[in-house]
């Protein structure tokens, strides 16, 4: 399964969707996110063990925001 959304922010409701896919007995091979909010979501879902892509960042669409 590859888990798709549209934001990420502190990386929360993607582990949990991605336990519930796994309890239902499915591997997340990795998920896959529009846009990186830049506020330790990406840190969580990898130090979880799973595999994040996200097409754009925040500093994407916001260069001079840190």
């Amino acid at each position: 399964v590859i888990m798709l959304e549209d934001v990420v922010t502190s990386g929360g409701s993607l582990l949990r969707a991605i336990s519930r896919v796994e309890e239902a007995g499915l591997k997340v091979l990795a998920s896959m996110i529009l846009v990186a909010r830049m506020e330790g979501g990406r840190e969580a879902v990898e130090k979880a063990g799973h595999k994040l892509i996200s097409l754009f960042s925040r500093h994407d669409f916001l260069p001079n925001k840190p």
